[in-house]
């Protein structure tokens, strides 16, 4: 594992993940995979930048083969702002595409910020969307009740989900929905909070 620290926060990568980005890059000959990994970035970058603005540096950024793992400030934020920065990668995507959309250039970064920011927004538990919708459920009903919500639309979105990443697997050869359907189900199932 490879670690810096820099204005407070420890940014750590590991040897997995240095090792997935060379063979995405190698093998990748259509440019999509840099693509994606540019909006995710920047996705993540949003998320970095909200908690800066909001004064809450993150104490460690991890790399990982998985994404990006955010150590939070040690002091909790208060609903409205966790709402913020929660929003903020999603919408750095949204306007990413927007901007590359009103430039009339790249449409393939154009689709992948789009779907990343839209798919992000999604109301399952380990993403920014569902992370939104506990909070507000969490204001207007306690945490109990927040978990419930979101533990049941999150499998209530998941199962079609999972149902049209096999189907283009079966179709298209494509599992990339695939997998991520089954990281995501395996991430509602082991009780890990975000």
């Amino acid at each position: 594992m490879f670690s810096v620290k820099f204005g407070g926060t420890r940014w750590r990568w590991g040897v997995p993940f240095l090792l997935l980005l060379t063979l995405l890059l190698t093998l990748d000959k259509s440019g999509m995979a840099v693509l994606c990994l540019l909006a995710s970035f920047l996705h993540e970058g949003g998320h970095i930048a909200a908690l800066l603005l909001v004064g809450y540096p993150p104490r460690e950024v991890t790399v990982g083969v998985c994404g990006i793992r955010l150590v939070p400030h040690p002091h909790p934020l208060d609903l409205r702002r966790q709402t913020a920065v929660l929003l903020a990668g999603p919408a750095v995507n949204l306007l990413s595409a927007a901007v590359l959309r009103w430039a009339g250039c790249a449409p393939a970064a154009m689709a992948a910020h789009t779907v990343l920011g839209v798919f992000n927004l999604l109301p399952i538990e380990a993403l920014d969307g569902g992370q939104v919708l506990f909070c507000a459920v969490q204001a207007r009903g306690g945490s109990v009740a927040a978990e419930r919500v979101v533990r049941w639309l999150s499998v209530a979105v998941l199962l079609p989900l999972s149902t049209l990443g096999f189907w283009l697997f079966l179709q298209y050869y494509n599992p990339s929905l695939c997998l991520v359907c089954i990281y995501l189900v395996a991430r509602l199932f082991s009780h890990e909070r975000i």
